[in-house]
């Protein structure tokens, strides 16, 4: 792919390219063997992820989400609009969910999936989860880590690819070279230790938060928060983008530097950047991704 062609002058669509590396990680991670995605390596895999990565349909409005009769009537009535890729993403899980049911018993029995867990919850175990929750819940999961993965990663190259930012390339590019590898693979432990590229990935999560509008939330009952008074039925938002680029946290806020964070991680300062970098949102309702996506860029 274009990592082959580089020097020969041409144009690289980067983002396309690692959404095609994003469709290889997530399906891997969430499906194994039985939905497994090669598009690095495969033609066909690389034609089957179409429907993911250059979809031809179009997204219905999420919030129709909370009418599922209008959705499916809009979906009916007026396909001459195409098919909400959605509805391709789920059939590909159900597929997936499938033949991993057909595998013999001692497979099935190992965690090494997200699909693995859920099927520990399905109701021929005991659980409460059918066929379609967890093609569902697959599906929900690969989407939401196809274009935050993909999307960061463009982000980081577009950062380093600046020529005020050399000296930051070239030092993560001699950090990188000191990682060992195993049949062209890099050691999962040395990833680990690469302190500066995980400077690099949470400055470009800070300076460039994939969700970074308003997440809004309406106080149930009267509330203080920060000696403020919120009284019942307020709605209420933060934006990521804001307290990513706070002045009071994070000194020249505007700016790409990755040397923030190389300070002790015990530190107070370190901790104080730490909780307020806010990509991920926080509480009960945080994106799931904060423990995978810097696992997935960096791994």
């Amino acid at each position: 792919m274009w990592v082959n062609t580089i020097g020969d002058r041409s144009v690289k669509d980067v983002r396309t390219d690692f959404r095609y590396i994003s469709v290889d990680i997530m399906s891997r991670h969430l499906w194994g063997d039985c939905g497994e995605l090669n598009t690095l390596g495969s033609e066909s895999d690389r034609e089957i992820s179409q429907l993911f990565v250059n979809p031809q349909g179009v997204y219905v409005p999420a919030w129709l989400i909370h009418f599922p009769r209008l959705t499916e009537f809009i979906e009916s009535k007026f396909q001459f609009l195409g098919i909400n890729p959605m509805r391709d993403i789920r059939d590909y899980a159900r597929q997936a969910f499938k033949r991993y049911q057909q595998l013999p018993k001692e497979k099935t029995e190992k965690i090494q999936t997200i699909g693995d867990k859920l099927w520990t919850q399905h109701v021929s175990k005991g659980g409460q989860m059918t066929d379609d929750q967890i093609a569902a819940e697959l599906s929900d999961l690969f989407l939401a880590g196809l274009d935050t993965t993909a999307d960061t990663l463009t982000y980081v190259l577009w950062m380093l690819s600046k020529p005020e930012y050399s000296k930051i390339q070239e030092k993560l590019r001699n950090e990188v070279r000191t990682i060992n590898y195993h049949d062209g693979i890099p050691a999962l432990a040395d990833t680990d230790k690469l302190l500066y590229l995980d400077a690099v990935l949470k400055e470009t999560l800070r300076l460039f938060p994939i969700n970074a509008g308003s997440q809004y939330r309406v106080s149930k009952k009267p509330v203080v928060i920060y000696d403020l008074n919120v009284p019942a039925g307020t709605m209420c938002d933060m934006q990521a983008l804001t307290l990513n680029r706070d002045p009071e946290v994070f000194e020249n806020p505007d700016n790409f530097e990755p040397e923030r964070w190389m300070i002790p991680r015990e530190s107070q300062r370190f901790k104080e950047m730490n909780r307020q970098l806010w990509t991920f949102s926080s509480g009960q309702r945080m994106c799931l991704g904060q423990q995978y996506s810097p696992v997935s860029a960096v791994k």
